[in-house]
């Protein structure tokens, strides 16, 4: 019955550990999250509007010229 006992507890202690561990992981997961949409986003605007981007890029070369 003691012996039972004990291992229960370590198992709790090893769960506890884990979902500090797993707590750790989630934060990264959305960090991860967070910076994949970003990536896409930015990524995507670009895509959409290469033409008038590089138009910009073209104005701004030939009015720092002067």
């Amino acid at each position: 019955m003691n012996k039972a006992n004990n291992l229960s507890l370590l198992g709790k202690r090893e769960q506890g550990k884990g979902n500090r561990e797993q707590g750790i992981g989630n934060k990264k997961k959305i960090f991860l999250q967070i910076l994949r949409f970003t990536l896409f986003f930015v990524i995507g605007i670009t895509l959409k509007y290469r033409n008038k981007l590089i138009l910009i890029n073209h104005y701004l070369a030939v009015y720092s010229e002067n």
